[in-house]
């Protein structure tokens, strides 16, 4: 059951192949025609959700380019959790703040907030963001333009070695090393324990923290050490917040600047400050928002005064900072990583290590496996014995030095080298030359989550730096027309791979794309045919306009069967080692309506109790039993008005439902085969019921409506007596 954690069973147990997808014969047969042919139209996928358009959509691109196949294709999804960290620039004020605080800032006003699909999108304007220069491999900042925002029930927990935790959904793209060696976006549900993901240690410029320029820039060495001193956990009173005394020798040079600064002034600056955005607790303490707006050598001097307090290790090689505040912990980390210094967060502290440090660190280390593929290929033009140079990483494609790598490439004679060779030549020795670094993931864990997930929209670049430890990710959850204009257009005009002479665009939730993108989209399907296919997703293709609907082949997914879904399901307990009851895997048939993504949702939830049975699905789900719901209803059409409103009582209790929840049940109910009524009390029953669900919604009370509901019931059953 150890799997059950690592990854969620429907992407562990989804087709790879159109020959492996099940209940979908004359779609199957169809798309396979396509990959035999090496040619296709433009696709659209119709039907319910979870009966596999999407799957078929990377099946079918799978079975074209092989394994490799995500380079030539393009997603637009993604989203990370609210409590994922992330540097910002506003009005030229730079703050680490999580992007639940980024909410906070931008969808206070309802007015300014679009909505469609899922989700939820507001127009930022004074909002800069870190990101890397593709070209340049340059750490910069870059504007964004949209915060995007919808609710899931899962995310993935991504742990690194070394520490640090990235959490986002699974169809949040990464951006990792290509082939070639240059930034490529890599689904988050595609990635796995040891691979690597990319960081960054930069000396950021700086910016002004809110501050006059002036006055920040003022701001000596000494200073900004003392700053440092002063934030330290070791001269605070954890029960007040209170600031302790610091030695003379300590003072002397803060009183030696030019304006001089008394100790209390400190106290209220760092009251203000360290303890200003999340209360006056220790456990809530931060790094001055004025620091992260210092020149770089001001920084380094405010984390040599926390090193001095609450540190240990050799300062300049490798140093450790202690807090208890988690807060503090992730801005050093940032804090350090844009003034030149890489930082890894461990349990209650910050490892601070200098490039050069023996034995520490990997700023200095990138993925090897595209350096080693491109040597392999020009090994006749190297000019040195790079498998000894680059020792045993040539054969486990792990992570190498970058001036070891650099040394290598720059031993290759380019004379021998094709045109084509020589770019990727000048792409590797940029990323080998770049402020990137490899990262290596320990852990990826499944975790409940029920909350908002968040996006940020950077044009022209598609990239931004979030997380405990910056991870570059990949935003691409915008399928406004700037996407459709912007994004896809670069896309459709990059090289199609070999052997096919097309690549694809997957435009996921196409109906939920607003009028002007889809204008547009149809102009680039003009445009760019002989090179590119779109394949659109829609629940409701009626919403997709006229124009785009007749350029594409339509493709009807129909809800799976019964005895397909209840096959699969028995396959993936069988394999997880779970023990089940046939009649629970009938059930989540039933609750899930052929929908085969929430089956197996369903399956792996319930495999967390223990065996899985009628009860546990229910449990999971979040649903009373259908029979429990009948009884309910029976009781009160006889007359016995108090027994059905205790039975209303324990159904809510011991399975948590809401008032809408009941309601849905006892709709469903009502039109089954299982109560014996009349049509003309269905009639009567469907039209008040209707009724109760109207006043829920508009936010009346659950036990006030559903108990009048079944006072009603008690009624009608005794005048039909």
């Amino acid at each position: 059951m150890s799997s059950a954690l690592e990854i969620l069973w429907i992407e562990k147990y989804r087709p790879r192949s159109l020959k492996e997808i099940v209940n979908q014969e004359d779609i199957v047969k169809r798309l396979m025609k396509f990959v035999e042919e090496k040619n296709m139209p433009h696709l659209l996928f119709a039907g319910p959700a979870g009966t596999g358009k999407t799957t078929a959509a990377h099946a079918l691109a799978r079975d074209l380019y092989g394994e490799g196949y995500r380079q030539y294709i393009l997603e637009l999804n993604a989203s990370v959790s609210k409590n994922t960290p992330i540097l910002v620039r506003r009005n030229n004020r730079i703050m680490r703040i999580r992007f639940e605080d980024l909410d906070k800032m931008y969808f206070k006003n309802k007015d300014e907030v679009i909505k469609y699909g899922d989700g939820e999108y507001v127009g930022i304007d004074d909002l800069e963001v870190l990101t890397v220069d593709k070209e340049t491999g340059k750490v910069e900042w870059r504007r964004a333009t949209w915060l995007i925002r919808h609710k899931v029930s899962k995310i993935l927990r991504v742990r690194l070695e070394g520490g640090g935790i990235i959490e986002l959904t699974g169809n949040h793209s990464v951006m990792v090393i290509g082939e070639s060696g240059g930034l490529v976006e890599k689904s988050a549900k595609d990635l796995k324990p040891g691979d690597y993901l990319i960081s960054f240690v930069s000396k950021v410029e700086e910016g002004m923290g809110g501050h006059s320029p002036r006055r920040v820039k003022e701001v000596s060495a000494a200073l900004a050490r003392l700053l440092g001193l002063y934030a330290a956990e070791a001269n605070i009173a954890a029960e007040n917040g209170s600031l302790g005394p610091l030695s003379s020798s300590q003072l002397v040079p803060a009183l030696s600047h030019p304006k001089g600064l008394a100790t209390a002034q400190l106290a209220r600056f760092n009251k203000d400050t360290v303890y200003g955005v999340r209360g006056a607790a220790v456990r809530g303490k931060l790094v001055p928002t004025m620091v992260y707006g210092m020149p770089v050598q001001q920084r380094i001097e405010f984390l040599k005064g926390l090193h001095h307090r609450d540190g240990a290790g050799v300062w300049g090689e490798a140093s450790r900072i202690t807090s208890t505040s988690q807060e503090l912990l992730t801005d050093i980390a940032w804090l350090a990583r844009i003034s030149g210094i890489e930082s890894m967060i461990r349990d209650g502290e910050v490892h601070l290590i200098w490039k050069g440090a023996r034995g520490h660190g990997s700023s200095d280390l990138i993925h090897a496996a595209p350096f080693i593929k491109f040597l392999e290929e020009v090994s006749h033009a190297v000019r040195a014995d790079w498998r000894y140079e680059l020792g045993n990483r040539t054969h486990d494609g792990g992570a190498v030095s970058k001036s070891r790598l650099l040394q290598v490439l720059n031993a290759i004679d380019d004379t021998q080298l094709t045109e084509e060779q020589r770019e990727r030549l000048g792409t590797l020795r940029r990323l080998a030359s770049s402020d990137l670094h490899a990262v290596r993931i320990a852990s990826i864990e499944v975790v409940d989550y029920n909350d908002y997930v968040y996006d940020v929209s950077v044009p022209g670049n598609n990239m931004f730096f979030a997380g405990s430890i910056p991870i570059l990710l990949h935003n691409s959850d915008e399928r406004g027309i700037n996407v459709i204009r912007e994004k896809v257009k670069e896309f459709a005009r990059s090289r199609t791979p070999p052997g096919v002479p097309f690549k694809i665009i997957i435009l996921d939730e196409a109906d939920n794309m607003t009028s002007d993108a889809q204008q547009a989209l149809r102009r680039l399907m003009e445009l760019y045919s002989s090179s590119t296919r779109f394949i659109l997703i829609a629940n409701y293709p009626s919403k997709i306009i006229d124009p785009i609907q007749s350029r594409c082949a339509f493709f009807r997914f129909q809800p799976l069967k019964k005895e397909d879904v209840v096959a699969r399901l028995r396959y993936i307990a069988e394999r997880e080692g779970v023990d089940y009851d046939d009649e629970a895997l009938e059930t989540i048939y039933e609750v899930s309506e052929g929908d085969m993504r929430k089956a197996i949702n369903i399956l792996q939830s319930s495999a967390a109790l223990g065996k899985v049975t009628v009860e546990t699905v229910f449990k999971v789900i979040g649903l009373a039993r259908p029979k429990e719901v009948r009884e309910m209803i029976k009781t009160a059409l006889s007359g016995n008005f108090e027994a059905a409103r205790n039975m209303l009582r324990k159904i809510m209790i011991e399975y948590g439902l809401s008032g809408e929840d009941v309601v849905k049940q006892i709709h469903k109910e009502i039109f089954g085969n299982e109560l014996k009524i009349s049509e003309e009390n269905r009639v009567l029953i469907a039209d008040y019921l209707g009724e109760i669900h109207y006043r829920l919604v508009e936010g009346s009370d659950d036990d006030i409506q559903l108990t009048a509901f079944l006072a009603w019931l008690s009624l009608l059953g005794r005048r039909a007596s």
